[in-house]
């Protein structure tokens, strides 16, 4: 159990702790503190207490004087801090009381500045009242002015009036500034509605009479016409004056005296002094008058002249303005160019209208009447001018003359020169021709390659394979017909234009086989060749006339122009342009006439006939023309016609082609198109229709065609059908007895068509099929293997000439697609392809 602490020990920690902080240890701390020790320990601090007080007030004492001075510094710095304070609160009075000074001063400056601009406002309301009054008398004196027909015052007091308005110092918005404006445009309106009818009647247009009169002044008027004048030029309405003036004066009366694209009758002007007892008038008489230029300067100089001398100079000037533009293009697009001659036979009239036309510029001139230099620009232009009407006369003319179309057909000749043989030239009539195939156009067939002489067996083979099995006839020299094509190819030079592969024809030897006694003595002979003229017969359309006619016409001018006793004409400077001319005629030609050509079933082949007379006339031309002694070298070097030549080549085989195309088409559609013809049930009916369609266009081309070209292109026809035929049978995948048969008739059908290439004048003579279809041939022997056992099919091969137009593949596929699989087929494949075929052709 913890001790009671004693009193005195009690005491002494409690003053310990208050004096210094200090905590009593653990043992007093733990100590119980009896309830009458309370007073003692109380006692004790108070005993503690007042000792402190008595050690204060000693050191208090000892410290006063110290303490005094402080007392006293204190006060002092108190007085000080009073002293600032009211120092300051003087400061900010004075600062408050400047401040209401400032404003005070600018509530003053500001009452000055608006007593300013009240006497500024004052002043300018003066000015304006003064402008406005000043304006408003104008207004008034030239309203007087007016009503006195004192135009030109009443201008003035108006423009006095309108300096007046534009001195008004206020805003336009101002309703009396609005008042005085409106009066002002009223008066300026009426001013010059007065003014209009005063001209009007000092220039008195009159539509109905087609007269002119110009008055000086007007009843008791005092303004003239010289007034009217200047108050137009115030007004700054001269050119719009000038411009009614000239509408009016055209429309009733130049319009009837020059307006020669309007109406034929034109009227002669009457222009003087006094005319019907009126001053100074231009009228439209009833007289007609002629259409020459001459007739035509004199009238418009005597109105010209006429308004020189009647109106005042500035009126003139602005009607002049206005008149002339218009009146010098009518007169040069109407008169003028109308007088440019298409060709050198009118030049003598053209020369005079050009030197009318610079004597009328330069009574202009003279004048000081502007419109001078459209007139002589058109002189100087002379040679240009006549060119472009030349081009387009001409391009006009060619347009107008190939719409009618084909028109009547001419009869036309190719002829040439050639070295042909005996024989050729003895076969040379054997068909009433004079020559075949001269053209050397075939045609090209879609599926096959073009014939080709060199490296193939010539067609003259295969006519002759006809004619030994049918005839025992011997062929001809194979050399002589190799060298005649040859020569045929090279006599007319045409080329592969475009493409288009041309198929060789068969010269005038191939017409006729040779029928041989002794074919070793004859072939073996060289023949004999001399120089014959070959010719041959066809028929164009009227187009290539009308186009030949122009060119050569145009190339004529060029020449007459390039002589020297020419060289004063005004427009040989255009000689070497015309020279262009005929470039675009034939341009045109070939632009356009395919749509007339189009309108004829026999449209084509006349085109390609044209063409190629066309190319005939063109080279003979230029031949012609470079041997003329009568040309410049200029001209004669100017003449270049090898490219149009060619063009021209070009377009004709393009429509020959085309036609062919077409023709083409046509069969292969009758015949089942791209399926199997020989499937069809209705094969003989589809036959006898190309047969009739292969003879309708036989016939039609028989009229328009040479022979050789015809030839050819029936040949294309019927070389078409047997092609068809030939790679229908290959397509087969089966062929009975009775289905090789039916295929045999309808070759049978076929040959037919050999009656078109049969002689009319020698019905012993066989048909000339063979040498135009190169297929033809192949198809009767096609028609004989199908009719044929083994036996005969090994006889064609190896005996006949069957290997000329099979290949081993060929006939072996006819073969297995024909026979049955059996020892004596397959001996007969196995010979085809392993023996060789001894028959030869002839060398």
């Amino acid at each position: 159990m913890p001790s009671t602490i004693d009193p005195a020990q009690l005491g002494n920690t409690l003053i310990e702790f208050s004096s210094n902080g200090q905590f009593p240890d653990e043992q007093i701390s733990a100590s119980l503190v009896d309830t009458a020790a309370l007073p003692r320990a109380v006692e004790a601090l108070n005993q503690t207490k007042l000792s402190l007080e008595i050690e204060v007030r000693n050191i208090s004492k000892d410290k006063s004087s110290d303490i005094d001075s402080w007392i006293q510094h204190a006060q002092n710095l108190q007085n000080d801090i009073d002293r600032s304070r009211k120092l300051a609160s003087e400061i900010v009075q004075q600062a408050e009381a400047e401040e209401a000074r400032e404003l005070d001063l600018k509530n003053k400056e500001t009452h000055v500045a608006l007593l300013e601009k009240e006497i500024i406002f004052n002043r300018q309301l003066r000015v304006a009242l003064q402008c406005i009054k000043r304006a408003s008398d104008e207004l008034d004196k030239a309203e007087q002015l007016a009503g006195n027909n004192e135009l030109c015052n009443a201008i003035r007091s108006l423009q006095a009036a309108g300096s007046y308005m534009g001195e008004i110092p206020t805003e336009t918005g101002v309703r009396a500034f609005k008042v005085l404006e409106y009066r002002y445009f009223d008066i300026k309106v009426a001013i010059r509605e007065q003014l209009r009818k005063l001209r009007e009647s000092l220039i008195r247009i009159d539509r109905e009479r087609s007269s002119l009169e110009i008055h000086q002044t007007f009843d008791d008027n005092p303004t003239t016409l010289l007034d009217v004048s200047k108050c137009v030029m115030a007004y700054k309405e001269l050119e719009s004056m000038g411009k009614e003036i000239w509408d009016e004066l055209y429309e009733a009366i130049l319009l009837r005296r020059t307006g020669l694209e309007v109406t034929p009758s034109l009227f002669r002007l009457s222009v003087g002094k006094f005319i019907d007892d009126i001053q100074n008038t231009i009228r439209v008489t009833e007289e007609h008058v002629d259409h020459t230029i001459k007739s035509l300067f004199q009238d418009v100089e005597a109105v010209i002249h006429f308004l020189v001398d009647n109106l005042p100079k500035e009126i003139a000037m602005s009607l002049a303005n206005a008149m002339m533009p218009e009146l010098s293009s009518k007169i040069v697009d109407t008169w003028l160019d109308m007088a440019i001659p298409t060709s050198l036979e009118s030049m003598v009239d053209y020369q005079k209208a050009l030197a009318q036309a610079e004597a009328f510029a330069m009574t202009l001139e003279s004048l000081n009447w502007p419109g001078a230099n459209v007139f002589l620009d058109w002189v100087s232009g002379a040679p240009r001018h006549w060119l472009k009407k030349r081009k387009d006369s001409s391009l006009d003319w060619i347009r107008n003359e190939l719409a009618l179309g084909i028109g009547t057909p001419h009869l036309a000749e190719h002829t040439e020169q050639r070295m042909v043989t005996l024989d050729d030239s003895m076969a040379v009539t054997s068909h009433g021709e004079n020559v075949t195939d001269d053209w050397g156009w075939g045609d090209e067939e879609e599926e096959d390659n073009a014939m080709d002489i060199d490296s193939g067996p010539p067609a003259k083979n295969r006519a002759s394979m006809e004619e030994e099995r049918r005839l025992s006839v011997v062929h001809p020299d194979p050399a002589a017909v190799q060298a005649a094509l040859e020569e045929e190819d090279d006599a007319w030079g045409w080329g592969d234009d475009d493409n288009i592969v041309v198929e060789p024809l068969p010269d005038a030897g191939e017409d006729q086989p040779v029928a041989a006694t002794s074919a070793k003595s004859e072939i073996s002979k060289p023949a004999e060749k001399r120089n014959v003229t070959l010719s041959e017969k066809y028929s164009t359309s009227s187009m290539p006339i009308t186009v030949f006619k122009s060119v050569t016409a145009i190339y004529e001018d060029g020449a007459t122009l390039m002589q020297e006793v020419n060289e004063t004409i005004p427009v040989t400077p255009a000689a070497a342009g015309l020279f262009n001319i005929p470039t675009l005629v034939l341009a045109m030609y070939r632009a356009i006439s395919p749509y007339y050509y189009s309108q004829s079933p026999k449209g084509q082949m006349y085109a390609y006939n044209d063409a190629m007379w066309l190319c005939d006339q063109l080279k003979d031309f230029a031949a012609k023309w470079q041997s003329r002694t009568d040309l410049p070298p200029r001209a004669r070097n100017l003449v270049k016609l090898d490219s149009e030549i060619k063009y021209l080549e070009s377009f004709g085989k393009r429509s020959y082609k085309k036609e062919m195309d077409t023709q083409r088409t046509i069969l292969r559609d009758l015949l089942a198109g791209s399926q199997n013809f020989l499937q069809q049930g209705d094969a003989p009916a589809v036959i006898n229709t190309v047969i009739d369609h292969i003879k309708k266009e036989s016939a039609n081309w028989k009229t328009i065609l040479p022979y050789s070209t015809w030839a050819s292109a029936v040949g294309n026809l019927i070389n078409t059908v047997a092609l068809k035929i030939i790679n229908d049978v290959f397509d087969l995948t089966d062929l009975g007895i009775d289905d090789a048969e039916r295929v045999a008739s309808l070759i049978l059908q076929v040959e037919t068509l050999d009656s078109l290439f049969k002689n009319e004048n020698d019905e012993k003579q066989m048909p000339k099929t063979a040498q135009y279809a190169k297929d033809w041939i192949k198809l009767q022997f096609l028609g004989e293997i199908l009719q044929s056992n083994l036996k005969d099919i090994r006889y064609l091969w190896f005996e006949s000439e069957l290997s000329f137009c099979f290949t081993k593949e060929e006939v072996i596929d006819l073969i297995e697609l024909s026979f049955e699989k059996n020892v004596n087929s397959r001996q007969l494949i196995k010979d085809i392809k392993e023996k060789p075929v001894q028959v030869k052709a002839h060398d």
